[in-house]
């Protein structure tokens, strides 16, 4: 179970001005980002939630942003954020960097190496799955209850497709740190 996860440049680890405010724009829109990390917030974490990366080999061009068709309650969000060294890791920020299946995959590599990355997710079962939840807890029947809160896991769920879409930003200040 996740709660907040951040997702970004795994040599750009000092705290940017901005995250506190991204963090809480993550709790109310799910996803928002810094110029290096990007912040996933669920809307719960009682049940299990599924999320997803795709990394894509190349800029998508105009297949972009991926829509689920499956049905109708997809949200989606996009967010971009910088990768100094074309990898990202995802950390679990109560518990540490998130492993992968298969194998342990510490860092993700990134198609395309060093860039400007978007994060275009999509989100579905967030909007009601608080409700979903409350409404089982009601059952009076302690074996069905159980039954109908095993139902939701994966209810809440996010899908991450990060595509490079261009070279780094150049910033001055950077500049300045090497002279």
């Amino acid at each position: 179970m996740y709660g907040s996860l951040v997702i970004g440049d795994p040599y750009c680890d000092a705290e940017e001005d901005d995250t506190a405010a991204a963090r809480a724009a993550a709790r109310a829109n799910a996803i928002a980002a810094t110029r290096y990390h990007a912040y996933l917030h669920t809307a719960q974490s009682i049940r299990e939630v599924r999320i997803v990366l795709r990394v894509w080999e190349e800029n998508p061009g105009k297949s972009w942003p991926p829509r689920n068709t499956d049905d109708n309650t997809w949200v989606y969000r996009t967010v971009s954020i910088e990768c100094s060294e074309g990898q990202l890791i995802v950390d679990n920020v109560s518990a540490g960097p998130v492993g992968f299946e298969p194998g342990a995959l510490e860092r993700i590599p990134l198609s395309g190496g060093p860039g400007l990355f978007l994060l275009h997710v999509s989100i579905g079962g967030r909007n009601d799955i608080n409700e979903r939840i409350v409404s089982a807890w009601s059952i009076e029947d302690n074996n069905e209850q159980v039954e109908q809160l095993r139902l939701l896991d994966g209810y809440e769920r996010y899908i991450v497709n990060i595509a490079r879409v261009g070279p780094l930003t150049d910033d001055e200040d950077d500049d300045l740190d090497e002279e």
